[in-house]
């Protein structure tokens, strides 16, 4: 695979794994209590303080980050950055749970992409080393 052809899936899968985090979370809404409790500053048994709500966006923000950085970084680090942001993308996730089938659903998207970027990045080698080998 180029290059080129690489860091456009990257970009592509970042987008899916950011879509399926933004339905799941719209979905969400629509679960009864959810709004009530949105609106008593407690969700899912945790407080949400203006800390918890800036790591979220920090969060979010890293992945939506590399979905330009993907395209611009020089190869070795946009592959150890794709690899490390998959990673704690990855675990951060699971660490939200699932509240219901729709969730559950969403969480399983999420993870693939999410996999198929920590796949392409650490599997992605420069291609100084493939013409030195073809030589």
């Amino acid at each position: 695979m180029t290059d080129d052809r690489r860091r456009i899936l990257l970009s592509t899968l970042w987008t899916f794994v950011l879509l399926n985090i933004l339905f799941r979370d719209v979905h969400e809404l629509f679960r009864p209590g959810v709004l009530d409790a949105m609106a008593s500053g407690f969700m899912n048994g945790r407080q949400v303080t203006e800390q918890v709500m800036l790591a979220g966006a920090i969060a979010v923000e890293l992945m939506i980050v590399m979905v330009i950085l993907s395209q611009i970084l020089p190869q070795s680090l946009a592959r150890w950055g794709n690899v490390a942001i998959a990673a704690i993308a990855a675990l951060g996730q699971i660490s939200l749970g699932t509240n219901d089938l729709d969730d559950g659903f969403f969480l399983i998207m999420e993870l693939a992409g999410l996999a198929g970027i920590f796949y392409l990045a650490i599997t992605w080698r420069k291609n100084v080393n493939r013409i030195k080998k073809a030589a």
